[in-house]
């Protein structure tokens, strides 16, 4: 009976989002998939919750494991069905994850930066100009300057909700700008970290402040400043709440801020640790970044390259996995 196929969708339903909860994404998206295919489309309608949730945990699963085709597929009932912006969330953040890891950068910026203008969070148009990137990097280096690190280590969650997907998007244009389009990378983490400051904390602040203080290592002079904002960070990514961002955070603290400060060889064990945290997580991109620059930094500490190609070839042979 229909009934019944709805009670073994929702049993598959849980049975997914467990799996993904301990980064077991295969049996996940066999779970969610094969339920997914019980579904009507009248399922919008009747069964809307539970169609929702099984199309977006869909997608996160396939993102990891790299079925892009089958996560657009799914995407798309969401985007076309979902009654709400809110409801789309995951899904777009799941997108634009999946076109930046194909090299469409450009393409996944202007869907985030789209999404972002609906939830009234509008960057200015003139993004690549130098002084707009200034204006937002000092003023949000001002903004902390007056702050004791204690009191953003003590903020409370944020609490209001579309600042919550904002800070999500925002979290997963880091890496297309970085790679796509560099010059909008500053403002996007020093509006992370301003709403950070005015909303109160975020599971991406700990992101928020990694990569803000990797924008401001950048300059010499920037260096000091740069190395506190990473040291929170590093606070941050030990809350709960921050499960899951680990391995971009030291990516960005380890190979960015601290290898300027702290012996190159206790920076490229962290990376390391970082990798493993980012195979745990199902962050592959991150544990292949912790990856390179852990070798990046083990060449210019002077470690054995036989060693170093070794590595290198074990973390290829685990990303394939």
């Amino acid at each position: 009976s229909r009934d019944e196929v709805i009670r073994l969708a929702h049993l598959a339903l849980r049975a997914g989002d467990a799996a993904i909860e301990v980064s077991a994404f295969l049996p996940a998206s066999l779970y969610l998939l094969q339920a997914v295919g019980l579904l009507e489309e009248s399922d919008w309608i009747y069964h809307y919750d539970l169609t929702l949730q099984l199309h977006s945990s869909g997608v996160e699963a396939c993102f990891v494991l790299g079925k892009f085709d089958v996560l657009n597929e799914l995407a798309r009932e969401v985007i076309q069905n979902a009654v709400c912006l809110n409801d789309k969330i995951r899904v777009y953040v799941s997108l634009i994850s999946s076109i930046s890891s194909q090299g469409r950068m450009c393409d996944a910026i202007d869907i985030g930066l789209g999404v972002l203008e609906q939830f009234g969070e509008t960057l200015p148009s003139n993004l690549d100009d130098d002084e707009v990137i200034t204006d937002y990097v000092v003023h949000t280096s001002a903004l902390l300057a007056q702050l004791d690190v204690e009191e953003v280590l003590k903020k409370e969650m944020a609490q209001d909700e579309s600042k919550k997907f904002v800070m999500q998007l925002l979290c997963n244009l880091i890496a297309p700008s970085y790679a796509g389009r560099p010059r909008l990378c500053p403002v996007i983490t020093s509006r992370m970290v301003q709403l950070t400051l005015t909303h109160g904390r975020f599971r991406e602040s700990a992101v928020a402040f990694a990569s803000f203080g990797a924008v401001v290592s950048r300059s010499p002079e920037g260096i000091t400043q740069g190395y506190g904002i990473g040291k929170i960070a590093l606070s941050l990514v030990k809350r709960p709440d921050a499960k899951g961002y680990l391995s971009r955070v030291y990516v960005s603290v380890y190979s960015q801020i601290n290898c300027f400060v702290e012996p190159l060889q206790a920076c490229e064990e962290s990376l390391k640790y970082g990798y493993e945290a980012g195979l745990s997580a199902g962050d592959v991109e991150s544990a292949f970044a912790n990856a390179s620059f852990s070798v990046v930094l083990g060449i210019q500490s002077g470690s054995n390259l036989q060693s170093l190609a070794n590595q290198m070839s074990l973390y290829s042979g685990k990303m394939k996995e």
